[in-house]
């Protein structure tokens, strides 16, 4: 949506749309627009996936500050079935966690999903790309305001101590003013890891600490570039990962590649 005068038009429509009071008359008009046009409002229809307000309202108040993200990827049906996945085995699990890390957190999608699907009280999302900052903490700026129990912090995952973390993290003022706060002694108890195709995981496990639960996900997609450490199946990444305990492992069959879920501790 490069040119102007779409996106003028489209943050038109995506103010009404958001300002909306409820979600049978959202989902009718994104109806009409899919019929209207599928190839520039396909990525709209998905949000028909989810069954929750606050959740399809803060995404669409998202993409009206920030229109030129790469949406069409963040909404595929591929990208919100995986994350629905997530909520509903780690709901029948009902494990007990108070601190949640959402890493490699790209615009916090999934943070949205813990706080109004679990009702997660702290959830503090990683990401190592400062593009993603505002978005990040915009899709969730409802929790913002709450004593930075949801925040997301540029910040490359391998830097973290999983024992006792300490950094600084950024808020922007009312006044515009980036001010600096920082955040001592943090030890999560629950570790979201939804991006192993992108990064030596194998590694990365080598830094958490022993009994931390932890859920991880990878796929078979090899063939995009960025995925660099794709598994062929579930026993491979189940192997390759060699939690102690596992609570949960299962495939989720997308379209065109499989995905992978461990829930377990370390």
């Amino acid at each position: 949506m490069d040119n102007t005068n779409d996106i003028d038009n489209f943050l038109l429509l995506l103010k009404k749309l958001k300002n909306l009071n409820d979600l049978e008359t959202i989902f009718t008009v994104i109806d009409f627009l899919y019929l209207y046009d599928k190839n520039k409002f396909k990525f709209l229809s998905k949000l028909k996936l989810l069954n929750n307000f606050i959740i399809v309202k803060n995404i669409l108040t998202t993409i009206s500050f920030y229109p030129k993200e790469n949406w069409e990827d963040a909404l595929s049906q591929s990208q919100i079935k995986s994350k629905l996945w997530l909520i509903d085995e780690l709901k029948k699990l009902n494990l007990k966690f108070d601190l949640v890390y959402n890493l490699a957190s790209w615009y916090n999608i999934l943070a949205l999903f813990l706080s109004e699907y679990l009702n997660v009280k702290k959830v503090k999302s990683f990401d190592k790309d400062p593009n993603v900052l505002n978005v990040s903490d915009r899709m969730i700026h409802h929790r913002l305001i709450d004593n930075f129990n949801y925040k997301t912090t540029i910040m490359d995952i391998f830097d973290i101590n999983y024992s006792c973390h300490n950094y600084k993290t950024t808020r922007c003022q009312l006044d515009g003013i980036i001010k600096e706060f920082e955040i001592t002694n943090e030890s999560p108890d629950l570790i979201i890891n939804c991006s192993c195709e992108h990064l030596n995981y194998e590694k990365w496990l080598q830094l958490i600490p022993k009994d931390k639960i932890v859920i991880l996900q990878n796929n078979n997609a090899f063939n995009f570039s960025d995925h660099i450490n794709c598994v062929n199946n579930l026993q491979e990444f189940v192997t390759k990962c060699d939690l102690s305990e596992i609570y949960y492992q299962g495939t989720l069959h997308l379209q065109n590649y499989d995905r992978f879920m461990i829930i377990g501790t370390t």
